[in-house]
């Protein structure tokens, strides 16, 4: 299996990413993401070359990936059934997909092949860059400040797992803030 990197993208890229997507899809960052309506509409709309679809099996823990060269996204048909029901694991499986598409394929961020051995960067790092891009959607930075984990959790529709890393960012970037 090849291995990849990406153009380095740090958080503040991701940021900007991010606000760029929802100036194009029309998103209010305070409102909770419909991540289907995203995934079943609206892409589709400004993307025309855009599709996705489901199935029921792909490979050993393997619950969706997207065909950048084709700028499709293949869904298990539990995730998106996980995502109808409002599963947040499933919806950001879906807007980590999505988050990926809308890096390389739609913003020309850069890949690059690499030895199976080769150690990169975490900011080089495709699933790194398309989760960091997923969470800021689904929980802005600057909207969960004042929110607990499970709040965080609740409002923005996704796992206490997810909730965690994302107010963790928000306290070590304001640490970090607090230092300069």
């Amino acid at each position: 299996m090849k291995k990849y990197k990406s153009q380095p993208l740090g958080h503040k890229d991701i940021s900007k990413f991010a606000e760029i997507f929802r100036l194009i899809f029309k998103i209010n960052k305070y409102e909770k993401l419909d991540v289907l309506w995203l995934l079943e509409h609206t892409i589709s709309a400004y993307f025309k070359d855009f599709s996705w679809r489901i199935v029921k099996k792909l490979k050993p823990n393997q619950q969706a990936y997207a065909d950048i060269n084709n700028k499709e996204i293949v869904l298990l048909e539990e995730v998106y059934d996980g995502a109808c029901a409002g599963d947040g694991r499933s919806r950001f499986t879906i807007m980590h997909e999505i988050s990926h598409l809308f890096l390389i394929s739609f913003q020309n961020v850069k890949l690059y092949c690499i030895e199976p051995n080769e150690k990169i960067k975490v900011y080089e790092d495709p699933e790194w860059q398309a989760n960091s891009l997923a969470s800021e959607l689904l929980a802005p930075l600057d909207v969960i400040e004042n929110m607990d984990e499970e709040e965080i959790s609740e409002k923005r529709g996704i796992s206490l797992d997810a909730a965690h890393v994302q107010k963790e960012k928000y306290l070590r970037l304001k640490t970090k803030e607090e230092k300069t």
